[in-house]
């Protein structure tokens, strides 16, 4: 044999084996040089355990040391080899895999087999090696292998674990979409919402409120970050949301409070919100609307097609050290048949392989040419094509809210 193949002696450990397949009869204690015999007595005198088998499945040689694990000794082993390889399920796929592996002169990647150890219990053992050659024909497999029973418990635990985590984010997530209202038609108004969370449960939020007065107030915002962190804030957000929307709201003074908020109960967390707030006045058709470092939402006016871009007025929701009383908001008029889109950043955001954001100038020329649309399919539609562009890939929670003016008159 080659003097590059040649086995070293392996470390003493209880734990351990090794395991030699080779062309049937090839390795039969009949057939065997002197270089196997002098392996096998280096075996016999080592604490490793070490076992070898034939193609046909047959246990070849038990080391004494295995005896010490287990139940019935090599004696029982050798006489049961045959059912105890190919009848268990996982140690045929494995014995199966290896042999095949070795006679495809393939890398042989781990494997694992089960024992009945002496107290009854299963014994797993991680087998690692590599294909013995001679004269550029495999005629064996050796390798070393450990008892890794201990870990699989650890592994069965863990995807318990994973599995009870699964659930609770499965329960998370329906637990947000709550938070997200329903579309609305009436005689004034349709708003219609879609919202793509990334991770099942995300940052971002919209919402709205029919005031007593018969106007209608809305919001959306998006929390930095994504996953439980961002969606506990939200949670936090709406029930702020539901308490300061009551009375006669204003967007500024409303986005100012969150500010505060934020800043009081968030402060340290480094998690901020961008936000847009809007007021529809049915009785005067005026829009107000408030712009917390969110990405410019848009206007469609349908009498001249015409887009109106409203940009932020300052920055992030709970980025300012100081409180403040100073309400950043501005007024538009509205008529019958405009169009107010607000979205997040997950709508421009989204990329192609060679990171082409869909960007504000395709958002804009969709928002021109799908005027015409319901708005439930205006957003439906809107969803395809960023999906379509990003190869239904999104990378950030996605949010689109949707509002057409339908009845100038007050009910």
């Amino acid at each position: 044999m080659p003097k590059n193949n040649e086995l070293k002696t392996p470390q003493a450990n209880k734990n351990t084996a090794a395991t030699q397949t080779g062309v049937k009869n090839s390795l039969h204690p009949e057939g065997q040089n002197q270089r196997n015999n002098l392996l096998h007595e280096l075996i016999d005198l080592s604490s490793d355990i070490f076992f070898k088998i034939d193609l046909n499945g047959f246990l070849d040689y038990l080391s004494p040391s295995a005896e010490n694990l287990i139940i019935g000794g090599k004696e029982k082993w050798n006489k049961d080899s045959k059912s105890f390889l190919t009848d268990n399920p996982i140690n045929k796929e494995s014995l199966d895999k290896i042999l095949l592996q070795v006679q495809q002169g393939q890398l042989v990647t781990p494997c694992r087999l089960e024992i009945h150890g002496k107290e009854g219990n299963k014994v797993t053992l991680e087998i690692n090696g590599k294909p013995i050659y001679e004269k550029k024909k495999v005629v064996a497999y050796a390798g070393l292998g450990c008892d890794v029973s201990n870990l699989l418990e650890a592994e069965k635990s863990l995807e318990t674990q994973k599995k009870q985590t699964q659930r609770e984010l499965e329960l998370a997530a329906h637990v947000h979409s709550t938070l997200i209202p329903p579309n609305l038609e009436n005689d004034r108004v349709s708003i219609a919402i879609n919202y793509l969370p990334v991770s099942g449960v995300g940052g971002d939020y919209t919402n709205y409120k029919l005031l007593s007065d018969g106007n209608i107030i809305f919001i959306i915002g998006d929390v930095t970050g994504h996953g439980v962190p961002a969606a506990l804030l939200v949670n936090r957000l709406d029930s702020e949301f539901e308490r300061l929307a009551k009375g006669k709201p204003q967007p500024g003074k409303l986005l100012n409070r969150f500010n505060n908020f934020i800043k009081e109960n968030f402060d340290g967390t480094r998690m901020f919100l961008s936000a847009f707030c809007g007021l529809i006045n049915f009785t005067t058709m005026k829009f107000t609307y408030s712009n917390y470092g969110h990405p410019p939402q848009f206007l469609f006016q349908a009498s001249n097609s015409n887009i109106l871009s409203l940009p932020a007025q300052t920055h992030l929701v709970g980025l300012s050290h100081q409180k403040s009383n100073i309400n950043f908001e501005s007024i538009l008029d509205i008529e019958s048949g405009d169009r107010i889109f607000c979205y997040t950043d997950g709508v421009v955001e989204a990329d192609q392989s060679d990171f082409e954001m869909f960007g504000y100038e395709r958002l804009k020329d969709f928002i021109v040419k799908n005027q015409q649309l319901s708005i439930t399919d205006f957003n439906e539609g809107l969803i395809g094509e960023v999906m379509d562009f990003s190869s239904n890939k999104l990378d950030d929670d996605t949010c689109i809210l949707s509002i057409d003016i339908k009845n100038p008159q007050h009910p």
